[in-house]
Parts: C-alpha cells; sequence; structure tokens
C-alpha cells in the first residue's frame, strides 16, 4: 500500500508517491539506504540551510515520480536511494560551485556510477529486485538543478558559508 504503482487508485497515488522514498523491501534494503544518506549527511549537510533541504527533497520525490511514470515502464518502486542521489547532487553541485576540488571528483565518479547503471545488463540486483538506476538519475538531476540554483543564487545556502 505504499510503494508507488502504476496500478495505484488516484486517490492513494499522492499518498503513494510521498511513502514510497521511505518504504523498503527489506531490513538488508533499509540499511544500504540508511548507510548511504548518513554518509552523504555527514559529508554535505552544511552545505544547505535545513529549508534548501526540503526544497530538494521535495524537488526530488516530485521529478522521481514524473520520471518513473513518463519515462520508465516501472509498475512499482520504493527505497531511498534515487532520494538520497539526489540530496548527494545537491551538496556536491554547490560544493563544486565553492571550488571544492574533491567534490569535482566525487562528480566525476557520480556520474560513471550513474553511466554504468544505465549500461549494466541485466541491472545490478539488491535483495533479489532490480536497482532503479532510472530512478537514480532523476533524483541527481533534481538534486544539480537545485544546487546550481541555490549555489549561483547564495539562496538556501547554510548560513556558516561565506562568499568571498
Amino acid at each position: 500500500m505504499l510503494r508507488w504503482s502504476r496500478e495505484a487508485p488516484a486517490i492513494e497515488w499522492l499518498w503513494r508517491s510521498w511513502c514510497a522514498h521511505w518504504v523498503h523491501l527489506d531490513l538488508n534494503h533499509a540499511l544500504l539506504n540508511a548507510a548511504g544518506f548518513l554518509l552523504v549527511a555527514a559529508w554535505l549537510s552544511t552545505s544547505l540551510s535545513v529549508r534548501g533541504w526540503i526544497i530538494v527533497t521535495a524537488s526530488a520525490i516530485v521529478s522521481i515520480d514524473i520520471g518513473l511514470w513518463s519515462l520508465t515502464s516501472f509498475e512499482w518502486y520504493v527505497g531511498a536511494s534515487a532520494l538520497t542521489h539526489a540530496l548527494a547532487a545537491a551538496g556536491i553541485t554547490v560544493k563544486i560551485f565553492d571550488g571544492d576540488r574533491f567534490s569535482r571528483w566525487a562528480a566525476f565518479f557520480g556520474v560513471l556510477k550513474l553511466t554504468s547503471e544505465q549500461f549494466a545488463m541485466p541491472v545490478a540486483l539488491v535483495g533479489g529486485a532490480t536497482v532503479a538506476g532510472d530512478a537514480h538519475v532523476f533524483g541527481a538531476v533534481a538534486g544539480v538543478l537545485c544546487g546550481s540554483v541555490f549555489a549561483s543564487t547564495g539562496w538556501c545556502r547554510s548560513r556558516s558559508v561565506t562568499f568571498s
């Protein structure tokens, strides 16, 4: 009842659209997603204000859902990995604008990871389910767009960041 699904009745679609990004297939899937999220949070949490992270999260959920619906044939989706990709992409983009060299390397390897997911045959499996590489791309694109807007305008930037 909580997964994103093409078959969901219209009255449930918004609820499922939100919940799908927080539920998981099993404990292993949840632990992998939590580990990825914690790594991203530990490194990038100060890149944006709380408001910025909320905007990235909401934008990513909308982008991922629209992308899954209109550009894939996925019948259902659960997990936080695409959302974590969006958060990472937003934070890395902001750090790149700030001149952080490590973030440039992170972006390079992130693009390689996303590209390899698109061309992997068969698609990598986690707990017997396919990894939604397309959802990862939709999340990352939303993150890069939000990060670019925030970095170039200074809007939703963390107060500890100074511009020189």
